[in-house]
């Protein structure tokens, strides 16, 4: 059979008839199908609690900054994500960890390995830290019982770490997607309250006094660094691309530019909106965009327990690489070869004991750790603060767009590296100094 637009069949089999490549409509629907998985996938891996710090941070930096960083963000995540489509179309890439081994130089095949391990730690126990808080500060509105409204009890820590372990045992996000598009539902309710709130509830002061703020060169990189975090969904990229049923990067291309532009908009929206609602509230840099809400108000408890199910999903996208990562350390140790066409589905019922073991053990570990962290009362948007600053940036833009440019000395690619490092090194300074 002949393929058009660069569509290549992967699979054999009637399983792989399908897409408008085989014609028909039961074709189309499914090939439509696998598209909008593949965008929920990539939404539930973008939208997370740290959205709610999008007014602040364009009040921070201006709205002509903001609006600049934000698509340059956009643009970078993008151009990232397009450089790990390619070396999973080139090299059959399942996983992140067969990217360190297949792409990256020996030396640095550990390391980026541990590097995307510790990011995606950090959004793992910063999640069910979140879960925890929010969940007590819920209960807290309706009873006093200190068991399910004192954080410190970790009773909902450990219940959000229980129930996800079924969640987390599956492979692909597409066996999850009932979990994965909470993540559509919680943009849509946060997205109906503020827009109810701007047609119904928008008062202004009698007295006009924005909050205003003085901006520093580290005011300015805070914004580039928070945008770029926000975007990021690198990590869960080479395993959406590998979910579709027919694979080619004209295909994820289109995905990726749609989803790109489809958060631009909506990000956009969230902050500007946020801001006309809360730009004269003296606790507007104080307080996530949830907290500056009435918090009685029945549609606003609502999107509380929206966010507190986005929080869920971004645990367990997290929690997949890092999975991943540390099962082909031990399936393949050391040096030891991959297969250039591995069956992901096959070397995991085969090593069923291990999936299971290192599953239930690195849960078992994160638990622990976000329980130490939610004890000793330790400021957790600090972690998310250090997380975006030294490591994610690295592993998840500057690693890909350089073995890129590597192999194909296009100049698109070294103006986009140079531009990415130059910020990066010159807002870690600024960070450090301030």
């Amino acid at each position: 059979m002949k393929l058009e637009s660069g569509e290549r069949e992967l699979e054999s089999g009637p399983s792989a008839r399908v897409g408008p490549l085989c014609g028909g409509e039961v074709g189309r629907l499914e090939y439509r199908k696998d598209t909008s998985i593949a965008m929920v996938s990539l939404a539930s891996c973008s939208f997370g609690v740290t959205s709610l710090g999008l007014v602040s941070t364009l009040a921070s930096g201006g709205f002509e900054f903001f609006l600049c960083a934000l698509a340059f963000s956009v643009f970078v995540n993008y151009y990232s994500a397009m450089c790990f489509v390619h070396f999973a179309e080139e090299r059959r890439l399942k996983t992140v960890s067969d990217f360190s081994r297949k792409v990256c130089s020996r030396k640095i095949q550990v390391l980026n390995d541990l590097f995307f391990s510790l990011s995606m730690a950090g959004v793992l126990v910063i999640s069910l830290v979140f879960m925890n808080s929010f969940m007590c500060q819920l209960f807290r509105q309706f009873i006093s019982l200190e068991a399910l409204t004192n954080p410190h009890n970790l009773f909902w820590l450990f219940l959000c770490s229980a129930f996800s372990f079924p969640v987390v045992l599956r492979r692909q996000l597409k066996d999850i997607s009932f979990v994965t598009g909470l993540s559509i539902v919680a943009m849509t309710g946060l997205f109906v309250l503020i827009l109810y709130w701007l047609v119904f509830k928008l008062e202004t002061p009698d007295v006009f006094s924005p909050v205003e703020i003085e901006r520093k060169p580290h005011t300015y990189s805070s914004v580039i660094f928070f945008t770029l975090y926000i975007l990021s969904y690198q990590a869960n990229i080479i395993g959406i691309y590998d979910e579709l049923r027919q694979r080619s990067k004209a295909r994820m291309k289109g995905i990726l530019f749609a989803h790109s532009a489809v958060f631009y908009l909506y990000y956009c929206f969230i902050a500007i909106a946020g801001l006309a609602l809360f730009q004269y509230d003296p606790s507007l840099f104080k307080k996530d965009l949830l907290s500056l809400f009435p918090q009685q108000h029945p549609l606003v408890l609502l999107v509380d327990v929206l966010m507190v199910f986005t929080s869920f999903v971004s645990f367990v996208t997290a929690f997949k690489p890092v999975k991943e990562i540390l099962i082909d350390r031990l399936l393949y140790p050391g040096n030891a070869p991959m297969s250039e066409n591995r069956d992901m589905d096959k070397e995991y019922f085969e090593a069923r004991n291990l999936v299971f073991g290192v599953t239930l053990s690195l849960l078992t570990a994160v638990t622990f750790i976000a329980g130490i962290l939610e004890r000793s009362g330790l400021d957790f948007i600090k972690i998310i603060d250090l997380v975006a600053l030294a490591i994610a940036p690295v592993v998840s833009l500057i690693v890909p767009i350089f073995f890129f440019f590597s192999q194909t000395k296009t100049n698109s690619a070294w103006v986009v590296l140079a531009v990415t490092v130059a910020l990066y090194i010159g807002g870690f300074i600024n960070r450090i100094n301030a």
